[in-house]
């Protein structure tokens, strides 16, 4: 069932459209319904695609606005703040945004941490893009 669940949400999580997007974005931050494991970093890397990025752009802030009522085990947490920072989406207001939350103590040390090592990647993305 859990299988059958998860290849679900990764096919609605390829999918461009704003339904789809809502409904693993409610299923990472509303129902707590992705477990811990691999394929939850896949399922993020899934979610944002880079061709979509017009489509994600609202999702990039939610993001940083989701890191403060996260819910659950560390280990779900920690999963879920890697794998939904939107590398595929993230655009130079975002990366300035996500730089100014690493430094925001209500966040968790662990959250604070993959902020700026993500930033860090995606501030390279950013960059070999423009060149």
């Amino acid at each position: 069932m859990l299988f059958r669940s998860m290849r679900r949400l990764a096919v609605l999580a390829a999918h461009p459209t704003l339904e789809a997007k809502e409904e693993v974005w409610k299923a990472f931050f509303v129902d707590y319904a992705v477990p811990a494991s691999r394929e939850t970093l896949v399922l993020g890397s899934t979610f944002w695609r880079p061709g979509q990025a017009e489509l994600l752009a609202p999702f990039t802030h939610r993001y940083l606005e989701e890191l403060h009522t996260l819910k659950g085990g560390l280990l779900n947490q920690g999963l879920t703040v890697r794998a939904m920072f939107p590398l595929g989406a993230g655009d130079e207001a975002f990366l300035a945004a996500a730089e100014e939350a690493a430094d925001d103590t209500r966040l968790s040390a662990y959250a604070r941490n993959q902020l700026r090592s993500n930033s860090f990647v995606l501030g390279r993305i950013l960059a070999a893009r423009r060149l």
